[in-house]
């Protein structure tokens, strides 16, 4: 048992249906512990970074083109490189292999 679990057990005793919008959730964590305020910090859209322009960024990671080439779901491991490069495997015992695509 540790310290935590009494918080998240208390939080859970608040946050019950129904729920409108994301901000009822910062609303009941505050009201869960009235004497001893929990600290909530509430995120925005310019906490989290913006992927979407970098010149890394691959059209799909699906290596094959054809039927019966493998598929997405087929990859059990990816390896990113700080060049930018990225790396499959098909099966964990398998060697890295290079994601033959072009950038976006």
């Amino acid at each position: 048992m540790m310290e935590v679990d009494s918080v998240h057990s208390i939080i859970e005793q608040y946050i019950k249906p129904p729920i409108y919008a994301s901000s009822d959730y910062v609303t009941r964590m505050l009201q869960a512990s009235p004497r001893n305020a929990y600290v909530v910090k509430s995120m925005d859209y310019d906490f989290f970074l913006n992927y979407v322009d970098l010149d890394s960024n691959f059209k799909s990671i699906r290596h094959g083109r054809k039927k019966g080439d493998p598929v997405v779901v087929n990859i059990r491991g990816l390896k990113y490189l700080p060049d930018g490069s990225v790396l499959y495997k098909l099966r964990h015992i398998d060697e890295w292999t290079m994601i033959p695509q072009r950038r976006v």
